[in-house]
């Protein structure tokens, strides 16, 4: 069994960062609990010690993890408070400038979308083009969906609105 393996079981947060951009913070959190320090070969001196952890660690590492959860929610919070400064601070922004940027650019990536669709549901695609043709789709698809949660809001902005109704009644 691997050490990431063994992190996954015994400290399940930490085992879910390692593999996104919060890797970082979960191996700083692993090099505290079993005490490595340096910049060399960290990976390396975080396995060995997985694997060389004795009970006390491993309910050391328990103890870590659920801190990492702790402070992964903390983190999660600010930053969606972040989220909701920038994007109020861009519709101020937009409301002084009063400027036609914003709705023509809407515009022109909702119609490319909605014509990129027809096309490719009305015309065989040449074999050399599919890829360029499905990135394209990709992009204008990923373009109009932020597009939407900026002037019909988010997800995250309607469940705020039902829990904040909800806490009303």
């Amino acid at each position: 069994m691997g050490w990431k393996s063994i992190v996954a079981k015994v400290a399940p947060t930490i085992g879910s960062a390692l593999g996104t951009p919060l890797v970082g913070m979960a191996i700083s959190t692993l090099c505290s609990v079993f005490g490595i320090t340096g910049e060399d070969d960290v990976e390396k001196k975080v396995a060995n010690a997985i694997e060389k952890a004795s009970a006390a660690e491993l309910l050391a590492l328990k103890k870590a993890d659920l801190d990492f959860a702790v402070q992964m929610k903390k983190l999660g919070l600010e930053e969606e408070k972040l989220f909701q400064i920038d994007r109020n601070k861009a519709r101020e922004r937009e409301k002084e400038m009063n400027s036609l940027t914003t709705p023509i650019l809407a515009i022109s990536v909702t119609a490319g979308f909605f014509i990129l669709v027809v096309y490719m549901m009305m015309r065989p695609i040449p074999y050399a083009s599919k890829d360029v043709l499905y990135v394209l789709l990709g992009a204008l698809g990923s373009g109009w969906m932020a597009i939407i949660s900026y002037y019909f809001g988010s997800s995250s902005q309607n469940r705020e609105i039902k829990t904040t109704s909800l806490k009303k009644k």
